[in-house]
């Protein structure tokens, strides 16, 4: 039984899951904080969490209401989404919460290019807000869900409806491109190009800046690829929720894939090199060594 606000699982080298006193669903998304810690989301009861790299962990309870999409922000801060109501939160380290208008419910988020808090409102299309809290764009079209700032100075996201990613200039010129399935989540790659999930259709995506798509069969079927980001072994690494497996792609395409004790969601690279997976069914925070 946990005796503090977490308890390790495996030891020595490998993974290790760390279950996490008051997390009834084990967290849903995840970022690497300023402070040298791991932030995730808790959708189902409205909380954010905050782990260290040694497993030592505390949940804040701000005005969130779903909170799903989590990342660092350029002021120190942790931003997340807010899938119910119209406002998105920023949460210092210390745990202090503020909230902002954000024109529209949001599903997930990333800085851009501008150093504005951009983020997606699925069928409300794009907004965005300063780091300051204050409302700066908003371009309602298209479907976006997943985003993230390419090494191209836009915004790329995917449609969790259609078969196409989208590439959206920070003035709201949007260009997309087809996909065999519909996009989940999205990520820059090591190799300046962008990095996508297809769940439906069991495909790891890459596009170029210019709009170039190939894509790549996950080996296990109906693996459900979810959440994508670039490894600090130059690699991609990819959550497979239906598989209960963890999934490594190289640029040039090859995939491997690791069991996992329970389905991941989120995933995220730490300040320590590690992989830190949210576990949903578990309650629990999973820390993987890349291999």
């Amino acid at each position: 039984m946990c005796t503090g606000s977490s308890c390790g699982g495996a030891t020595g080298g490998g993974p290790k899951t760390f279950y996490v006193n008051g997390l009834s669903d084990g967290g849903s998304f995840i970022t690497a904080g300023p402070d040298g810690n791991l932030w995730f989301t808790e959708s189902a009861d409205n909380k954010i969490g905050r782990i260290s790299p040694s497993g030592d962990a505390k949940l804040f309870t701000p005005n969130a209401n779903y909170p799903n999409g989590i990342t660092a922000g350029p002021d120190g801060r942790i931003w997340f989404t807010n899938v119910h109501q119209s406002s998105i939160g920023a949460i210092a380290p210390d745990g202090s919460a503020t909230t902002y208008d954000a024109m529209m419910p949001q599903e997930f988020l990333a800085i851009g290019p501008d150093g504005n808090v951009w983020f997606t409102g699925n069928v409300l299309g794009f907004g965005a807000v300063s780091s300051a809290g204050a409302p700066v764009h908003q371009f309602k079209t298209w479907d976006p869900y997943g985003i993230a700032t390419g090494p191209d100075g836009n915004l790329w996201a995917t449609d969790w409806f259609d078969a196409q990613v989208g590439r959206l200039a920070p003035d709201g010129t949007l260009t997309t491109f087809p996909t065999t399935g519909t996009t989940e989540l999205i990520t820059a790659g090591p190799d300046g190009a962008l990095w996508f999930t297809e769940q439906t259709a069991n495909l790891i995506g890459r596009v170029t800046v210019d709009g170039s798509v190939t894509e790549f069969t996950v080996p296990t079927p109906g693996a459900y690829p979810t959440s994508i980001v670039a490894g600090p072994d130059g690699n991609l690494w990819f959550t497979e929720v239906m598989a209960k497996k963890l999934g490594r792609i190289d640029p040039s395409g090859a995939i491997t894939e690791f069991p996992l004790d329970m389905p991941a969601q989120g995933i995220a690279v730490g300040p320590d090199n590690n992989l830190w997976l949210t576990e949903p069914a578990a309650g629990a925070i999973v820390r993987f060594p890349p291999r």
